[in-house]
């Protein structure tokens, strides 16, 4: 009996909330609207162009390395130091690995710190990117989430170009900002006695919507990752490749999209 009430009253807040918003888009100007809806396009594009920059700098740098590495190898073979060569990479691999480390746990150290001085302003933040990673990824197994909806359209559909790559978070970065800029538009035609819930939301907005879209896209990556399994011998392909490639082919398309993500986090917002 008291679930059901519970379930009435949450009920009843969010049909409030729906109304007001609806109300006050009514009573926003037709000029307003179509201003905001040509600034979500224009954002589409900039978001796009952004991750299209990013995986053609990580095409770029991946050349650039690959071409620096097998140079440096063939020329420590002609200097019969190929030994050397190889224990000086794997010390330099493992330097890198330190350092990344070090960086993941001086970050978590700062975040732990700002929870514990300043709980009531971080608390919230931390909950909308954990909340959005795991609707990107599906949970730490990086099985469901966005990536795997394509499931819904049958086994057949599934790994789609469409769901699995950076699309997904291209569309849902697009759509988060561009909320946040109609409920600014829109905040002074709510109804006087308002629920309380879209000052709070015109307040913190964009910080909240920047956690929520970077943890989602940052779960995307992650699945996206998982499913690449670069130690596996064989994967679930894509299913709708407008071409052929290898099973390596595949995981490096995989791949690219996930780091194309990975690196696009520190621009979010």
């Amino acid at each position: 009996m008291d679930n059901e009430l519970v379930i009435k009253i949450k009920k009843t807040r969010i049909d409030n909330l729906y109304e007001e918003i609806r109300r006050a888009i009514n009573k926003t100007s037709s000029e307003e609207l179509k201003s905001w809806g040509k600034e979500s396009g224009i954002l589409f594009l900039k978001l796009a162009g952004r991750r299209a920059k990013g995986l053609l700098n990580a095409i770029e740098g991946f050349i650039k390395f690959t071409a620096s590495e097998t140079f440096n190898t063939i020329k420590a073979i002609q200097q019969n130091n190929l030994k050397t060569h190889i224990i000086n990479r794997g010390n330099t691999a493992k330097g890198n690995i330190v350092k990344l480390s070090e960086s993941s746990f001086n970050f978590l150290k700062i975040i732990i710190s700002n929870l514990f001085s300043n709980p009531k302003e971080y608390a919230p933040k931390l909950f909308v990117v954990f909340i959005g990673f795991l609707i990107g990824s599906g949970g730490f197994d990086g099985d469901g989430g966005i990536p795997d909806t394509d499931l819904k359209v049958g086994i057949g559909r599934h790994r789609s170009i469409f769901t699995h790559s950076l699309l997904p978070a291209l569309i849902i970065e697009t759509v988060a900002f561009s909320l946040v800029g109609l409920v600014n538009i829109v905040h002074k035609n709510l109804p006087k006695n308002h629920d309380p819930f879209w000052d709070k939301l015109k307040l913190k907005n964009k910080e909240l919507t920047t956690g929520f879209v970077g943890g989602t896209c940052a779960g995307i990556a992650y699945h996206l990752l998982v499913d690449m399994n670069p130690t596996a011998d064989a994967i679930k392909p894509y299913s709708d490749l407008p071409f052929s490639t290898t099973m390596e082919g595949h995981q490096a398309i995989f791949g690219a999209n996930a780091m194309v993500e990975i690196v696009d986090l520190k621009k979010k917002g």
